[in-house]
């Protein structure tokens, strides 16, 4: 498998975080941070969407709407 390939099929998200960073991939978010010690933790967790939740917020007029407030 090539690198081009990976990264098509892989939809990964991700953010800073004080000493750290979260990705996100459908169904998980991993944080990762450096503790004082200097250690790595790392977090990860399940994560279903809102708009996965509640179909009819997934609808692009609500979507817009609920970004903008």
């Amino acid at each position: 498998m090539d690198r081009q390939q990976l990264t098509e099929d892989l939809p990964v998200g991700g953010q800073a975080v004080i000493e750290g960073v979260m990705m996100r991939v459908p169904g998980k978010i991993v944080t990762a941070v450096r503790a004082a010690d200097r250690e790595i933790l790392v977090r990860e967790e399940d994560y279903e969407s809102l708009t996965r939740r509640l179909r009819p917020l997934g609808l692009a007029g609500m979507r817009g709407a609920i970004s903008f407030f």
